[in-house]
């Protein structure tokens, strides 16, 4: 692949998916890092048989190697809006996003994951 290096690149830049990115890692190790609504970041370590799940709308970035099962719900597509695109706040996925995750205090999430 003759562009390689510049398409790596676009994983690092933060971005969000209007599908959720569901990845089962084979290969490798990497950091997926999220970010909160409140801007700060949540780093993820993605290793051999973990499978992540990283919501519709959520701003992210990778950086490491791994070989990955990519999953989709509909025809496979990646399509990538990055947080340096203004418009990206006004799209509905994104809204969506915001919406259900404000839904929760800190504590109802904790109490909701464990």
């Amino acid at each position: 692949m003759a562009d390689y290096d510049e398409w790596l690149n676009r994983f690092f830049e933060e971005h969000f998916h209007p599908e959720d990115a569901i990845r089962y890692v084979v290969e490798g190790n990497g950091y997926f890092d999220v970010r909160t609504p409140e801007d700060r970041w949540i780093r993820i370590l993605g290793e051999p048989g973990d499978l992540l799940i990283i919501p519709a709308g959520i701003f992210h970035r990778f950086t490491g190697y791994i070989k990955a099962i990519r999953m989709f719900k509909g025809n496979p597509k990646w399509i990538a809006h990055n947080r340096k695109d203004p418009e990206t706040e006004r799209m509905e996925i994104r809204k969506k996003y915001l919406t259900e995750i404000n839904k929760y205090t800190n504590q109802e999430v904790l109490t909701t994951i464990y």
